[in-house]
């Protein structure tokens, strides 16, 4: 492998269940440009965006639940948030979901915890496939996936819509048998 699975092991970036005190960043890191610009958000009050995180779990062998979210964290400061979402248990997957703050883009803190995600979600859960949806015009998105296995398996013409504009976007997959192969 490449080492960047190795590297993102390192212990200034860590995965935690969100906390009360999150919900502000949340909501204010949802408002920054290069978040909006590529992905399809509703503007929601920030008790909407609250009570939608809470019906999120950290347990992977808890199958009531489909969305899955964990704070990233950099040396003890929260920078962004990774997620697993819409979980078909049935067949084996879900989507990726990362945001990492702008303060923090360039860094390889987003490479280092979607890697810590793809991990655990292998480790602590019997879901074969993660796939991931990444705009065509997102090009650092979808270099991060890229230097982590996945594969681009598709594009969907004008899937999305964002900012009231139809937007292309990238599928990505990976599968269990890649990631154990990789580590190899």
């Amino acid at each position: 492998i490449d080492g960047c699975r190795v590297k993102s092991l390192s212990p200034d970036i860590q995965l935690r269940p969100m906390s009360e005190g999150d919900y502000a960043l949340m909501y204010n890191w949802r408002q920054e440009p290069s978040i909006r610009q590529f992905n399809p958000l509703d503007d929601i009050s920030h008790e909407e965006m609250r009570d939608r995180y809470l019906k999120t779990s950290t347990d992977l062998t808890d199958k009531s639940h489909t969305n899955f979210r964990w704070m990233v964290e950099k040396n003890g400061a929260a920078v962004g948030s990774v997620a697993l979402n819409n979980v078909n248990w049935r067949m084996g997957l879900g989507e990726l979901g990362y945001g990492i703050s702008e303060d923090h883009h360039g860094k390889g803190i987003g490479t280092k915890a979607v890697a810590l995600l793809v991990a655990k979600v292998l480790k602590d859960s019997t879901l074969n496939r993660i796939i991931a949806y990444v705009s065509t015009e997102n090009v650092a998105s979808w270099k991060l996936l890229e230097r982590l296995g996945f594969r681009r398996e598709g594009t969907l013409r004008q899937h999305y819509v964002v900012q009231g504009r139809r937007v292309d976007e990238h599928i990505y997959g990976i599968l269990r048998s890649d990631w154990e192969t990789d580590l190899d």
